[in-house]
């Protein structure tokens, strides 16, 4: 285990430096003597874990984490994990200094992490430009202790896993992005960790990291591409054992605790975090990793989230509309109405059209706007709107209504009214369409705000009338967009990642008339 490890050297570094910290055992037989092998942040770069499948790869990446976490306090140092294999690294988010460990499954998600990392790099190397300084160890110790920038220790397991899901999205991006964090990130205090087989010294990824720490691998002529000569291979590398190259030394991983199962060692995670909680619990927040929230596959209305619809009346009443919640902290999302007022909603059937509106008009009711809603069928939404005082809100059935009557209606609406209208393709070619055209028209000299749900098909049609006014917004909300063509509604291009192969009610992406998106997941009320 890692407690039986030999004493580590005494810490020679500068201050704002932490000190070397043992993780695995070496074995030296020209000197006869066994001491521990040292991971240093600041000082050791980035880090290739090669080996066959149950070689101990995994274990390799959760005992450096773990070992890291025991000595440095988290103001020095956030992990986060990238997890393409058997889900190893998830009890990793029993330690303070872990911000996320995402799954291959979580696309969204996995993308969100790997930009935050790569704009953290170039953050940080124009702040190092700037200052005229080599690394963010010579950063660090310019600073008090209150502001100098963590180490970031970045763990991905099973780059082959990687590579055929994750690195195959929307041409290869985020493959690029791990890529720039081995050219860019040793300078800039991060260090990536990668576990994987012998795909990881072949091609682009061969030259980018020297250090390479090698465990049993399927063939054993495999060695000789990793820089280890066969001969110099033991016949037999238990779980664990490990070679590195040039010269030839070898070494044994140590784990956490006695019991070397999976659940033994996340056991022993968490015991770190018990033990070093009194150290940690007073960094502030701003010391702390950042976190990536998981998107939820239903979201509840529930009292946290009213109570941030409630803190969003001045915004809202200013125009901005929220659709749902999402990004890092799941916090609310929406757009902006006060320059361009008109924004469609538009998706599939039964992909959550009319649940968005609801939820718009949940925040417009709380900030105190006026609304109106027109429904041609009785739904949802027309039974929110028809149980509310005529102060608050009102309802016209547009099947029972005269154009007179409605034009009538939209004169009487004051500035910041909130207008929206659902089963808009029912109406394309209704009696009330010319007020309905007039309505888009006008919306932005009269200071409302509007929003048009239909269908993704019907809303993506045709070069004229009322939908076509409104689609030249080129904003809203697309709701479990399943073709290219979808971003249609929008003058948008889509990722293939962002595509859904089958509806999720309330799932979508909020696109801005900039062409900017964001997955988002509407609350329902």
């Amino acid at each position: 285990t890692r407690a039986q490890l030999p004493a580590v050297p005494e810490h020679d570094g500068p201050a704002a430096q932490p000190g070397p910290v043992g993780w695995a055992l070496e074995d030296l037989p020209a000197s006869q003597e066994q001491r521990a092998k040292t991971f240093r942040l600041g000082r050791d770069g980035h880090l290739y874990v090669l080996g066959g499948p149950r070689s101990g790869r995994s274990t390799a990446l959760r005992t450096l984490a773990g070992a890291l976490a025991d000595e440095v306090p988290v103001r020095d140092l956030h992990v986060y994990g990238l997890d393409c294999g058997n889900g190893a690294l998830l009890g990793l988010g029993a330690l303070p200094h872990t911000g996320a460990v995402v799954s291959r499954t979580q696309v969204d998600r996995a993308g969100r992490l790997l930009g935050r990392l790569v704009s953290l790099v170039e953050q940080r190397q124009a702040q190092l430009g700037a200052g005229g300084f080599a690394d963010l160890t010579e950063l660090r110790a310019s600073l008090p202790e209150d502001e100098r920038p963590p180490y970031v220790l970045f763990l991905l397991d099973r780059w082959d896993g990687f590579v055929s899901t994750l690195g195959e999205v929307d041409g290869g991006v985020m493959t690029d992005q791990v890529m720039s964090l081995l050219r860019d990130g040793t300078a800039a205090g991060v260090h990536v960790v990668v576990s994987g087989d012998r795909q990881l010294v072949l091609g682009r990824m061969s030259t980018l990291v020297e250090a390479r720490l090698v465990l049993r691998l399927a063939d054993r002529s495999d060695f000789s591409t990793v820089g280890i000569p066969t001969r110099e291979v033991p016949e037999t590398l238990p779980d664990g054992r490990a070679l590195t190259p040039d010269p030839v030394v070898e070494s044994q991983v140590a784990v956490l605790a006695d019991d070397i199962s999976g659940a033994g060692q996340n056991e022993a995670l968490r015991a770190i975090a018990a033990r070093r909680r009194e150290r940690d619990a007073a960094t502030p927040s701003a010391l702390r990793p950042f976190r990536l929230e998981e998107m939820p596959g239903v979201a509840a209305l529930d009292d946290a989230l009213l109570e941030r619809i409630g803190a969003a009346a001045d915004a809202v009443r200013e125009g901005w509309v929220p659709f749902g919640v999402g990004g890092d902290d799941l916090d609310l999302v929406g757009l902006d109405l006060s320059g361009s007022p008109v924004a469609i909603v538009a998706g599939p059937p039964k992909s959550g059209k009319t649940t968005a509106l609801r939820f718009a008009v949940r925040a417009a009711r709380a900030a105190g706007v006026p609304v109106l809603g027109l429904c041609p069928t009785d739904n949802e939404l027309s039974a929110d709107l028809a149980a509310l005082p005529d102060d608050e809100a009102a309802l016209l059935r547009t099947g029972e209504v005269e154009e007179a009557v409605l034009v009538e209606r939209l004169q009487s609406l004051g500035p910041g009214a909130f207008v929206v209208v659902d089963d808009a393709e029912v109406l394309r070619e209704s009696p009330l369409a010319s007020a309905l055209t007039a309505l888009v028209q006008q919306a932005r000299g009269k200071g409302w705000r509007v929003l048009v749900a239909g269908s993704v098909a019907e809303l993506g049609s045709g070069y004229s009338g009322w939908l076509y006014e409104a689609r030249k917004s080129r904003q809203g909300l697309l709701l479990s967009p399943q073709t290219m063509g979808d971003g249609d509604v929008y003058s948008a291009r889509l990722t293939r990642s962002s595509l859904m192969p089958k509806v999720h009610p309330g799932r979508g992406l909020v696109v801005d008339a900039g062409g900017g998106q964001q997955l988002v997941q509407v609350p329902r009320p």
